[in-house]
């Protein structure tokens, strides 16, 4: 046995993790999204991630959820919109 061979139950709980990471960053970024909604121009966030235009409209207006990479270049921006923050602030400090 190498050391990367899994055995059966292995690879299922590494799924189930996976499963869970993705509906937590889901839940986070769609709630962020949510709270901050009015800092955002809907189009504008849409050319900044990348996506087709009116799909942020659609999320905000009616609910419709992201795919997983629409979340994944979300929570991307989002943690870089954080980290330029927190450098600029320590910059000024």
């Amino acid at each position: 046995m190498n050391q990367y061979s899994f055995s059966e139950t292995n690879c299922k709980s590494k799924v189930i993790v996976i499963k869970i990471m993705k509906e937590n960053r889901r839940i986070i970024v769609e709630a962020w999204l949510s709270k901050h909604r009015d800092l955002f121009n809907t189009s504008g966030l849409d050319r900044s991630l990348d996506i087709p235009l009116g799909t942020m409209q659609k999320f905000f207006k009616y609910n419709i959820r992201l795919n997983n990479k629409r979340i994944n270049k979300a929570y991307r921006l989002i943690k870089l919109l954080g980290e330029d923050f927190k450098s600029l602030h320590e910059e000024i400090e």
